[in-house]
Formats: structure tokens, sequence, C-alpha cells
């Protein structure tokens, strides 16, 4: 024993062979002692079964996703998808409201929607466009909002709003309220996209 022991330090060898010798006078504790081991060695069994379950699902996941992105840019009509998405998407930018500063793009917005207002017809018109804060958007985007009050008179209004959907900037209605009494008015609240910065 000694010489199997030679390489530990002193203390180590003292409590190896102290172990050995109660071990080698106690068959049940030479049992337990080899019963946890095997516990032991089940549950790291497990773990590794585990970590390399896990590994396989995070592999296939990978290669789904590849082999979905391999599907798409296999696709014939993909190119022209993307063309296609690259014209709406110039199409909905060219829609922009362009403003070297927010003030200037407020005022020519609110200036917009007063010029289309009277051209429709619609009298005692009061405007005031704020900017939404918190809503900015990517590329630079900005998110403005009017609101919209004026006498109510139904021909007028309708003018107003084609004027409004057709106009070559984004214009979008999200709020429209009619009162009749008790005098007739036209509350509404109108939303635009403008992009600061140098005009092009």
């Amino acid at each position: 024993m000694a010489t199997e022991l030679s390489g530990a330090p002193p203390a180590a060898a003292g409590v190896l062979g102290r172990l050995r010798a109660e071990l080698a006078g106690n068959p049940r504790a030479a049992m337990g002692l080899a019963a946890i081991g095997l516990v032991l060695l089940v549950w790291l069994a497990t773990l590794l079964d585990a970590a390399r379950l896990d590994a396989d699902e995070r592999l296939a996941e990978v290669q789904a996703r590849a082999a979905m992105l391999e599907r798409v840019v296999a696709d014939p009509a993909w190119r022209e998808r993307a063309a296609a998405s690259d014209v709406a998407r110039a199409a909905a930018e060219a829609r922009l409201w362009q403003g070297t500063t927010e003030g200037l793009a407020r005022a020519e917005f609110q200036d917009r929607l007063s010029a289309a207002a009277r051209e429709a017809g619609i009298m005692n018109l009061q405007v005031r466009v704020d900017p939404v804060g918190g809503d900015d958007l990517p590329g630079g985007v900005s998110k403005l909002v009017a609101a919209l009050s004026a006498d109510f008179d139904w021909p007028s209004a309708q003018r107003l709003l084609a004027a409004l959907a057709s106009a070559d900037r984004i214009q979008a209605v999200e709020t429209l309220v009619i009162q009749t009494e008790p005098l007739p008015r036209i509350d509404l609240t109108v939303a635009t996209y403008v992009r600061l910065g140098d005009r092009p």
C-alpha cells in the first residue's frame, strides 16, 4: 500500500489508507459507496444525454432555417417579388413629407391641410399639428398628427376626405367625429409621416 500512495501527500495518503481499511472491514459501507458512485455516474450520463439532445434540437432548427432560406432563394419568383417590394417601398418613401426641420414640416403639413379644406368649401376651420412623441420610426421617419375642427357641411366634408385620400403625400384620417347639436361641427385627426433632413 505504501508503494501505491507514495505519490500522494502524507495527509491524503493517510485518509485513503484509513478509508480502504474501513471499507475492507465493512462490506456494507463498501456497497453503499459503490451505490453512490453508480448514482453519480447515472446522473452524469443523464446530464450529458440532455445536453446532447438540446444540441441536436438546436442543430435541427438551424438546418430547418437554412433549408427554408435555400428554398426561398431557389424560388424563380423570389427576385420578382423582391423587385416588386423595392418598387412599393420606393413609392411609399416618395409619399413621405420631407423637411429640413420638424417645425418646417409641421408648417407645410398645416398649410397643405388648410388649402385642401378651403378648396373643399370648409368654413371656420381650425388646424393644429403636433408631433407624436416616442413614435419615431426607422430611417429617420417621424409621425405628425393634425387636429382639424370646422363647421359641418356634408358635401364639403366629402370633398375634403376625397382630397386627403388622393394627395401625393401620405395622409391618413385616424378619427372622425360629427356633431349636429348645438351647432353642426366636424372634428377629425389626420396623420402623416415626415423624414427630417436635407431635401433631396
